[in-house]
This record gives structure tokens, sequence and C-alpha cells, in this order.
């Protein structure tokens, strides 16, 4: 009997975690004075809730602590998907240090691939000196 039960168990986690969403082909750039985070949702339902977290001189922001527009919270599943943050709304003097994200889709299921990408490489949108 336990046998039969682990069984149909793993089978129902198995089966629910198999066609959630995630993020795929994530890719990060400045343009102007904004970030845009671009990636693709992949998964089998409609839509789904993808979430960003930036890690910024050790303290965590989450969406809502940020000026951030685009393809966040409920999002249809699809490709091209974009998230573009407004850093001098957050920084108005600029920020050229290092920034660490994690965007993640359907973040209730915890065994999902989600993105952690380390560091931009360049200087984040120095302020000019008048």
């Amino acid at each position: 009997m336990k046998k039969v039960l682990l069984i149909m168990l793993a089978f129902l986690v198995f089966t629910g975690t198999a066609f959630a969403a995630e993020v795929q082909n994530l890719t990060v750039k400045q343009v102007g004075n904004r970030v845009v985070f671009e990636f693709d949702v992949i998964g089998e339902e409609d839509e789904t809730e993808v979430t960003i977290t930036l890690a910024i001189e050790g303290k965590t922001y989450k969406a809502d602590e940020l000026h951030l527009e685009g393809d966040y919270e409920k999002v249809k599943v699809g490709k091209s998907k974009k998230i573009y943050w407004n850093v001098l709304q957050d920084f108005p003097k600029g920020y050229s240090g290092n920034v660490d994200w994690e965007i993640v889709a359907n973040k209730r299921q915890k065994t999902y691939p989600k993105y952690k990408e380390k560091t931009l490489k360049k200087p984040i949108i120095p302020l000019p000196s008048f």
C-alpha cells in the first residue's frame, strides 16, 4: 500500500511541475537611462507569475521597490518579454557598481530553473557633471 501511495505522490508531484513556466534566454543591456531585461517565458499554461529581484550593494530590491515597466507579475507565456528598469528614478545620481538579478517564472514552484546572472559589466548610467 505504501508503495502505491509513493508512486501516486511522485506522479502528482512530477506532473504538477512538468508543465510550469520558466524563464529562458535572458539577456540584459543598457538602453539610454534604462536597463532592459529581455527573456522568453516557456510553459504550457496561458500565463504565469514572473518576479524580478535585484541585489545592489548588499541590499535586495523586489519589483515593488523599483521603477519597473513591462512584463512582470502576470505575464502571458511567450517569447520576447521585456522588463525595463528606470535606474535614475531609483538612483538619481546614477549607479556604476555591481548589480545581481534574478528573474523567475511561477515562483511557487521551487524546482524550476531560474535565471540568476551576476553583474552588469559596465557602469550603469553615470550622471553627467555640470
